[in-house]
């Protein structure tokens, strides 16, 4: 029963797009309040039947500290910012969903019969979104948008056509998802392909549409991210001086080739890069949307001294709506909030809350990559190290993300088909 539960979790993440979609259109629910809902059931089944079967339920050590940091959040946002930990804080709060997810990983049961049927829904989805962005891009910006979304508003509709950050079919799920779903997804099938000695040709093309697919939806971090797949190269092929300089030549004229393809469409790649990477149009990097990151640690040096050990608590909104006045103030329109979310952690919860959930990660991503090196498969290895890169301009500290979670089950299977003795490892 608890296997069936927890795949239909898995499919409803691969499926996300349209899932979302459904969801908005006919039951009016945000994806990620239906999933959080989907995965406590998932949860409680799993743990039931393993209490039923006697078999032992696996709490690893790692996830102590993240529900230490989701009991600190709960503490911090009663007495601190004043909310009400209703129903609704609970079924919205993506830090328990977070911690449920990668329990119910860490003690799932994975066929072959049904990753293997999942890797192809998962080609098919990124080829698709590959194709819708390029539609986007070339006939009609809001072809398959969430036209609803504030993500859409602001980046999407209210962007002059070189600032379009293009969502493909990804806004229905949330802005991030263009980086967490697309990237982490690409990152699983690359390192499927590199496991299995794929043609070079056939990495290539995957390659180009990471390079196409990154480069059209504009978005900086995303470009960054999608650089993070060509470490694989050094990972999975033995180099000397003599491959690297040809793997080099070769991701060069792959990238080279990408930028023809994309002119031969119009699309304005040099306008594209002195306006969105180098941000020449707003007075180069130091006065465009970078700057906001310089004013973060600047302001975060003003008030944080104020609260140092519990933080000020997470009294900030975007979006007009937020109770820190002190915050806003020192913001002054310049920026929405402070953008590094290392710097946000330790401003909302201080030094005690910030380091539980640094010790999590430290924890969580020294564990993936042990078990990566053990397996050979290192896509799960990548997603978990595009949210920690992810966090000096973003703010976010939930995993509760549908290609993080899904790139962790690919993680897990190939583990699991590893022989016992080698992946006895201890706790962590």
């Amino acid at each position: 029963m608890s296997r069936f539960t927890n795949y239909i979790v898995f499919w409803l993440f691969v499926l996300g797009p349209v899932v979302a979609f459904l969801s908005r259109i006919y039951l009016d629910v945000d994806y990620y309040n239906l999933m959080s809902a989907v995965v406590l059931a998932a949860f409680l089944i799993q743990f039931m039947d393993y209490i039923l079967l006697r078999k032992k339920y696996r709490f690893p050590k790692y996830t102590l500290f993240l529900l230490a940091f989701i009991i600190y959040t709960m503490v911090s946002d009663k007495y601190l910012a004043g909310k009400d930990l209703n129903i609704k804080y609970f079924y919205s709060n993506r830090l328990i969903s977070s911690y449920l997810i990668l329990l119910i990983i860490e003690n799932i049961q994975i066929s072959g019969k049904f990753i293997k049927k999942y890797y192809k829904v998962v080609i098919i989805m990124l080829i698709t979104a590959v194709v819708v962005i390029v539609i986007q891009q070339v006939i009609d910006k809001t072809f398959l948008v969430d036209l609803q979304s504030g993500y859409t508003k602001m980046f999407v509709l209210n962007m002059s056509d070189f600032n379009t950050q293009l969502p493909s079919i990804l806004s229905w799920m949330g802005g991030l998802e263009i980086t967490f779903y697309f990237i982490s997804l690409a990152g699983v099938v690359l390192s499927i392909k590199f496991k299995q000695s794929k043609s070079l040709r056939n990495i290539l093309l995957w390659y180009a549409m990471v390079t196409v697919f990154a480069f059209l939806s504009k978005s900086r971090w995303t470009m960054v991210n999608a650089l993070l797949l060509f470490t694989l190269y050094p990972i999975y092929i033995k180099i000397n001086i003599k491959k690297f300089t040809q793997y080099a030549l070769i991701t060069l004229l792959v990238m080279y080739g990408s930028i023809i393809v994309l002119e031969s469409v119009n699309v304005p790649v040099t306008k594209v890069i002195s306006d969105r990477i180098f941000e020449e149009n707003r007075g180069g990097l130091g006065q465009g949307s970078s700057s906001s990151r310089i004013l973060a640690f600047y302001i975060f040096a003003k008030l944080f001294p104020e609260h140092p050990f519990f933080g000020k608590g997470h009294l900030h909104q975007t979006g007009g709506n937020s109770k820190d006045y002190e915050l806003v103030r020192e913001l002054a329109g310049r920026s929405s909030q402070i953008h590094v979310g290392y710097l946000s952690l330790l401003y909302y919860y201080g030094l005690l809350g910030g380091a539980l959930f640094l010790i999590f990660i430290f924890q969580f991503v020294r564990k993936i990559f042990y078990e990566s090196k053990i397996s050979n498969f290192w896509g799960g290895f990548i997603a978990i190290l595009g949210f920690v890169i992810g966090n000096l301009t973003l703010v976010t500290f939930t995993i509760f993300w549908a290609g993080i979670s899904m790139a962790l089950l690919f993680h897990k299977y190939y583990l699991d088909t590893l022989p016992k003795a080698i992946t006895a490892i201890p706790s962590r």
